[in-house]
């Protein structure tokens, strides 16, 4: 077989499943050997469902009218296949533009002057102004039409209509950072400047050195983008509103405050609050501060390492930390690891992540993963406990007075299970909880004693997509798993492992059932049923 034409299809098959988001049937490929390139009637089958294909057909038919226009119809990046005589063609390539506003790019310089052209480009995708000629980066019309759909466009416009102050204030409504490209006057404009500090507060960086200075402006900037403090003028950053209006969005913008601020136990207690992680670059007389450390644990558990020793060892900062952070416990003292309050809220706290965050086939990860069936048997275990945890959770409140008979009964039914659990540590982050250390699989599994078969029968029960996608996360390359799921969707071969997707039985099983799933298996199979 001609090498050139394999390289086609091939390049074909890429083409389209990044078009289509799928395979194709191989009938259209019969339209594509090396003597249906230059057939009119055949060709144009094509390009009307698959544009990108232009780039294949002979040089005849790519300056040919009806095909090419079926093509950009279709997808108008194929305008770049088409001869240059077309390029040149006013109706075929406001075709182009007006499917896919990038075709601009590939047009007769003739055709970047139109009017009709560039303003239906821009009107799909305003960055195409860099392509128009220069006369039309200067037309109002064009220029507004293209700002209001992507502000950073003005990057591109004349001079003189970047000092126009409807073109500006719509580029900066869209895109605040745009106030870049501003005239130097604009940029000391007040609303231009509110526009663009409100939209992207960063882009007080670009505003004048008086608008710098103005309260209103600084203000609107840092509560949209904390870190703008850092282009606030000096008087400015020592003004506490100012200043904790920035550390509330972003608590390292603190870095930028003046030194009597950084020493402000509210402007503190504010970055702290909404970010724990900067108490490491505190010094020591902060890290001592309990309040302020209490404020900074309880919002990033893991700073508890960049404390003193007393403080590690206080049982309230503690029992803030591990609140967030579970193996914060790591880093306190033997006596409280085994602090039965302490252990208790861990997996109180545990527990209460998962029952707010869990769904029935929700992710749990185990070094990458334990299969989605087992959570269920998760979820019995912690029921088992949960009458008990809100007790614990209640008599926690009175700060545990009087409980004595009543913790010492929960803990010696669950301290071990607890202690173990604790020993290995999670850390607990968007309802993913994943342990520290892979033995940690040994504790759970005594708890899950699930195995292939139940995944086998919920595979075949129930091929909702969601929970296949979680499930082939631990079994993508077990040939039974996958193979069941294929024969009830050959499309799942998607999720397979890349050495099961080389499996001659698992992909003419995933094949039979629809064919599409071809587009998923490896090369080496593509190539036996395309050409063979």
């Amino acid at each position: 077989m001609n090498k050139k034409y394999i390289k086609y299809k091939m390049k074909y098959l890429n083409l389209i499943k990044n078009q289509k988001g799928g395979f194709i049937d191989e009938e259209i490929f019969d339209l594509l050997n090396p003597d249906s390139m230059d057939d009119k009637k055949a060709v144009l089958n094509v390009v009307t469902d698959y544009g990108l294909v232009l780039e294949f057909v002979s040089n005849r038919l790519k300056a040919d009218k009806d095909v090419v226009l079926a093509a950009v119809t279709r997808n108008g990046r194929s305008l770049k296949f088409a001869s240059d005589t077309l390029k040149d063609n006013k109706n075929i390539v406001l075709a182009a533009v007006t499917n896919c506003g990038m075709a601009l790019e590939v047009a007769s310089q003739k055709l970047k002057n139109d009017r009709d052209v560039v303003l239906a480009a821009i009107i799909k995708y305003g960055f195409m102004l860099k392509f128009a000629s220069n006369k039309l980066k200067g037309d109002k019309t064009i220029v507004l039409a293209a700002v209001t759909n992507y502000g950073k466009s003005l990057e591109f416009v004349s001079n003189k209509l970047k000092g126009d102050k409807t073109i500006v204030l719509a580029a900066v409504t869209n895109y605040g950072k745009s106030l870049e490209f501003a005239s130097n006057k604009l940029k000391g404009d007040k609303t231009i400047v509110l526009a663009a500090v409100t939209n992207y507060g960063k882009s007080l960086e670009f505003a004048s050195n008086k608008l710098k200075g103005d309260k209103t402006i600084v203000l609107a900037a840092v509560t949209n983008y904390g870190k703008s403090l850092e282009f606030a003028s000096n008087k400015l950053k020592g003004d506490k509103t100012i200043v904790l209006a920035a550390v509330t969005n972003n608590g390292r913008s603190l870095e930028f405050a003046s030194n009597k601020l950084k020493t402000d136990k509210a402007v503190i207690l504010a970055a702290v609050t909404n970010d724990g992680s900067i108490l490491e670059f505190f010094p020591d007389r902060l890290k001592a501060d309990k309040v302020v450390v209490l404020a900074a644990v309880s919002n990033y558990g893991k700073s508890i390492e960049f404390l003193s020793d007393i403080l590690k060892n206080d049982r309230d900062v503690v029992l803030a930390a591990v609140t967030n952070y579970a193996s914060a416990i790591n880093h306190t003292s033997s006596v409280l690891q085994i602090d039965p309050i302490i252990l208790i809220m861990l997996l109180y706290n545990l527990v209460q992540s998962l029952s707010l965050k869990l769904k029935l086939y929700y992710y749990y990860y185990i070094n990458g993963a334990i299969s989605s069936a087992r959570l269920v048997i998760i979820n019995n275990f912690i029921k088992e406990f949960k009458q008990e945890l809100k007790l614990v959770k209640k008599n926690d409140n009175k700060k545990l007075k009087d409980t004595a008979s009543m913790e010492n009964n929960f803990l010696l039914k669950t301290s071990k299970d607890v202690v173990k659990i604790n020993d290995q540590g999670f850390y607990i982050y968007n309802g993913k909880i994943t342990p520290i250390n892979m033995n940690i699989i040994k504790i759970i599994d005594s708890y899950l004693k699930k195995d292939k078969k139940d995944v086998l029968a919920t595979i075949t029960n129930n091929m909702n997509s969601e929970l296949i996608q979680k499930i082939f996360r631990v079994y993508k390359d077990d040939n039974d798993v996958v193979l069941a799921a294929v024969v009830n969707d050959g499309l799942v071969l998607e999720l397979a492992s890349d050495r099961l997707k080389n499996d001659n039985y698992i992909v003419a099983t995933a094949f039979e059932n629809n064919r599409l799933a071809l587009g998923f298996a490896s090369d080496r199979l593509k190539d036996y049923y395309i050409y063979n």
